[in-house]
């Protein structure tokens, strides 16, 4: 039932996200973060910390994107899941950030 609550978390702030309504959205996806999590559900969990990151990138908090949501700590967790899309998802994700910020040598380096 759990997995259910954070599941429909995941997709309200999705949902949220693309209406722009940001803060809300950052909110769903804490709580649905804190669930997975609880209930140790590695593959919500590395999907939650990816759309955080997705969320911090639009509100132009790259520095927290890269660091506190990790986007780097979600593709790890895509990675021991063998989820080559996720994890090639926050990759670029991390581009997009590293190329945003002026970052042009570290995007080279991923």
């Amino acid at each position: 039932m759990q997995n259910l609550y954070a599941s429909a978390l995941l997709l309200l702030s999705k949902r949220n996200f693309l209406i722009n309504q940001y803060k809300l959205a950052q909110e769903e996806v804490y709580k649905a973060i804190q669930i997975f999590e609880d209930i140790g559900d590695s593959l919500g969990a590395a999907q939650c910390l990816q759309s955080l990151g997705d969320i911090l990138q639009m509100t132009d908090q790259y520095s927290e994107a890269t660091a506190t949501v990790n986007l780097e700590k979600a593709m790890q967790m895509f990675e021991d899941i063998d989820s080559s899309l996720g994890a090639a998802q926050c990759l670029q994700s991390l581009g997009n950030i590293l190329q945003m910020t002026d970052q042009y040598s570290e995007a080279k380096i991923i």
